[in-house]
């Protein structure tokens, strides 16, 4: 295989065909797309009782991106209210990972917020 083709008509690049005149998407490509499988990621989150939230992009070496587990209070199209310990959060559902867990699992506690206790 050679790196550089000079005075070729049309060659396949990353995918599409790409000629002189026009580029092309290569038939086996299109069917890869069509044929890509749905998540089912969703629905396991509507039937969900308990959720894991991800929280913040900064994070520590080995520490988990998600909390939980806690518990769904309601469930929409693009919301959910969880229950954080004695409060109410609505939070968007693309941070959420739906979890299967027993019936006697114990909810997550709230996240600490605010400043530290000076000692």
């Amino acid at each position: 295989m050679t790196k550089c083709k000079f005075g070729t008509i049309s060659i396949d690049f990353l995918g599409p065909n790409v000629k002189s005149s026009d580029i092309t998407l290569l038939v086996n490509q299109v069917k890869t797309i069509q044929y890509f499988p749905f998540s089912s990621n969703l629905a396991k989150l509507h039937t969900s009782q308990f959720v894991f939230v991800r929280r913040g992009p900064a994070l520590k070496g080995m520490q988990s991106p998600y909390e939980g587990p806690v518990n769904i209070k309601h469930m929409s199209d693009k919301y959910c209210d969880i229950q954080w310990a004695s409060r109410v959060e609505q939070i968007s559902i693309d941070i959420l990972k739906s979890r299967i867990v027993p019936d006697d699992a114990i909810p997550a506690l709230s996240p600490p917020q605010g400043r530290p206790k000076s000692p």
